[in-house]
């Protein structure tokens, strides 16, 4: 796993506001990746994935009423994913306070997790969207 992951060009969904709240949350977890995580830095660990979570509900807060507000016909699933994301996350959160997996192996599933959700359901909200003039 990369240490550190840069926010590429092919990342970008094509709508302004999705693309900076998603660069915000690379931002987020590259931070969390490169903490020095040791038993006495858990707590700011584990302030980071506090703000992380809360990030994370407001984008996909923000997705979901822009979703309903332009009619998105794949909106029940792609809320839906967020649902079972979130579920995903909590777990392996949990595992990680734990110590259940290592900081590599729980970095390595936050870079997956954004890149995945972003290339497979936030690329085609974002087609949807610049089709009906959205930037």
């Amino acid at each position: 796993m990369t240490a550190y992951l840069e926010w590429q060009d092919g990342y970008r969904v094509g709508v302004a506001q999705f693309d900076e709240e998603h660069k915000a949350l690379l931002d987020r977890i590259n931070r969390i990746v490169t903490a020095n995580i040791g038993r006495h830095e858990m707590y700011w660990v584990s302030k980071l994935l506090g703000t992380l979570v809360d990030d994370i509900l407001h984008q996909f807060d923000h997705e979901e009423i822009v979703m309903e507000s332009t009619y998105y016909p794949d909106r029940d699933a792609h809320r839906g994913s967020h649902d079972r994301l979130l579920r995903n996350l909590m777990r392996h959160i949990e595992k990680c306070r734990l110590g259940d997996i290592s900081s590599t192996e729980f970095g390595t599933y936050l870079y997956d997790w954004l890149l995945e959700h972003i290339v497979q359901e936030d690329m085609k909200l974002g087609a949807y969207l610049r089709e009906r003039g959205m930037q």
